[in-house]
């Protein structure tokens, strides 16, 4: 059994992962993880390289836009050559649109991509639309060890999300309040917008863009997700290694 005592926010969510892998590992560690003094931490990390995270299942929402990259883009300009046309692109207002989609992964699978449409992913629609068709059914395949990650936002942490997770006997990874994202699927997103943004030529309507946005999803080497999974003890001791702070990940 390990508990934490948190000290300051930063790494919250590094340190309670790996908590949470060792006992249900039922590995034969007693840490009391404090904030500073992250070198106890070690222990914890050295188990999961010993047991894996196998049992986990992380999951997040992601968007990706009709038109253009998702953020801001720099250029570099000569004396005089401030309002040059070459200097200037044009963009469609609030990027002609976008789709909104979750997904969950392991080490040995992932989820379909589940598409939030028709307005805001509310409480009762992560439940009806997310966890019982694709969530539960995924959880169930890893086996009665397993574990769900999902972060604080809104719709995820309602009361009817809390009463059904209870009820359906889904056990839940804690996720404290401001801390790193050091979500795995969070670079599995980056690799699809990587994809999806090479897509010549560009989708010009929602639907191609949500039919790109799926077979590059299908597309993406199960391995790709293994490494970045396994890269998990590495992260941890970068987190270490920064106190909490920022790192290369």
């Amino acid at each position: 059994m390990c508990k934490l005592v948190y000290g300051r926010s930063g790494g919250g969510f590094s340190l309670l992962i790996y908590t949470v892998i060792a006992r249900h590992a039922a590995l034969n560690y007693s840490v009391d993880i404090e904030l500073p003094g992250l070198a106890s931490l070690e222990i914890v990390c050295h188990g999961l390289m010993k047991t894996g995270i196998g049992y986990l299942l992380f999951s997040d929402e992601a968007r990706i836009s009709l038109h253009g990259e998702d953020r801001r883009r720099r250029v570099l300009r000569r004396r005089g050559e401030r309002f040059a046309e070459a200097c200037f692109e044009e963009i469609t207002p609030y990027g002609g649109g976008s789709v909104m989609f979750w997904a969950g992964i392991n080490s040995m699978d992932r989820t379909e991509l589940v598409f939030i449409e028709n307005g805001t992913l509310t409480g009762h629609r992560y439940i009806t639309e997310v966890l019982i068709p694709y969530a539960q059914p995924a959880l169930t395949a890893l086996g009665e060890n397993s574990i769900f990650m999902d972060d604080n936002a809104r719709a995820h942490r309602s009361g009817g999300v809390d009463a059904y997770m209870l009820e359906a006997g889904i056990r839940r990874l804690d996720w404290p309040a401001r801390s790193p994202d050091l979500n795995p699927i969070e670079h599995i997103w980056d690799v699809l917008k990587r994809r999806v943004r090479s897509v010549q030529p560009a989708p010009q309507t929602i639907r191609e863009l949500k039919n790109v946005i799926t077979a590059d999803w299908e597309r993406i080497p199960q391995e790709t997700i293994k490494d970045i999974l396994t890269s998990m003890p590495r992260r941890m001791q970068a987190v270490i290694s920064a106190r909490g702070g920022h790192t290369q990940y």
